[in-house]
């Protein structure tokens, strides 16, 4: 409620949006963000690809120990503060859902946000972590 409608064209958000509840949060949060952006306007999201961590963890053969725990904290946070913690986990198909609810259209993964060097391109192992995802507010 701060901005006032068709306030943005483009919001951005890595590795933030696992971090808000299911239940009760993330729906609001994305459907306020399609609130404040022009019409065509742009969220372009990432967050730890659940699907490619998933298949790392269980690779035992490929991680040592110490190296699957440094997974399991990319899935469910790195709790070194009471806001590090992750209540959700992604993968593509999840992430679209919950972005076409909130009214978002043309849903697509892309390789990275490409605005800078951030967590959308990190690499863990020689796989890329991140689910990038851009998605569009319906044009007026």
């Amino acid at each position: 409620s701060r901005f006032d409608d068709d306030t943005f064209s483009d919001l951005y958000a890595s590795h933030v949006v696992e971090h808000l509840d299911y239940r009760d949060e993330l729906l609001h949060a994305l459907t306020e963000w399609n609130r404040v952006l022009h019409p065509g306007g742009r969220v372009l999201v990432s967050v730890p690809d659940l699907d490619v961590l998933a298949r790392l963890f269980i690779d035992r053969a490929k991680l040592t120990v110490d190296e699957r725990f440094m997974v399991m904290r990319m899935m469910f946070g790195g709790h070194v503060d009471k806001f590090d913690y992750h209540v959700v986990g992604f993968n593509d198909e999840l992430l679209a859902a919950f972005l076409f609810r909130a009214g978002f259209t043309n849903v697509r993964r892309v390789p990275s946000l490409g605005l800078f060097r951030d967590t959308s391109v990190m690499v863990f192992k020689g796989m890329p972590i991140s689910l990038n995802v851009v998605a569009e507010k319906a044009p007026a």
